[in-house]
């Protein structure tokens, strides 16, 4: 799957939605001028674009559905001090833990085994 396709999983419905009823409203307003459609369009994927950047803080939950790493897991490595870096937004024994995602890549590169085929 590509990147560009990822990302776009990341969008919420109500945004692709809005952006769609403002293209279609700005449309209607300029059916007679390509040029300014073109402009129009390049703004609307420009929107899509910034609203497909993922959020950097990931719950347990969101870690679980986008990394091969289980909620169980993460409690689990957590409980014995290893696993990803991670935040405890409560000092309370269930505060909520959130993860950075690059703390969670980090850790999965960290996690990498090269065998004999790939050394060379």
């Amino acid at each position: 799957m590509s990147n560009k396709k990822k990302q776009y999983q990341v969008l919420k419905r109500s945004t692709i939605k809005g952006c769609l009823w403002r293209f279609a409203a700005l449309l209607s307003q300029v059916r007679n001028d390509p040029e300014t459609v073109r402009s129009i369009i390049a703004q609307i994927e420009e929107d899509i674009d910034q609203a497909a950047v993922p959020p950097e803080w990931l719950s347990e939950s969101q870690v679980a559905a986008q990394y091969p790493l289980g909620v169980k897991t993460l409690q689990q490595l957590r409980h014995e001090g290893r696993g990803p870096a991670y935040h405890k937004l409560s000092r309370s024994r269930n505060g909520r833990v959130v993860y950075k995602r690059l703390d969670i890549e980090i850790y999965l590169a960290k996690c990498r085994i090269e065998t004999e085929d790939q050394v060379g």
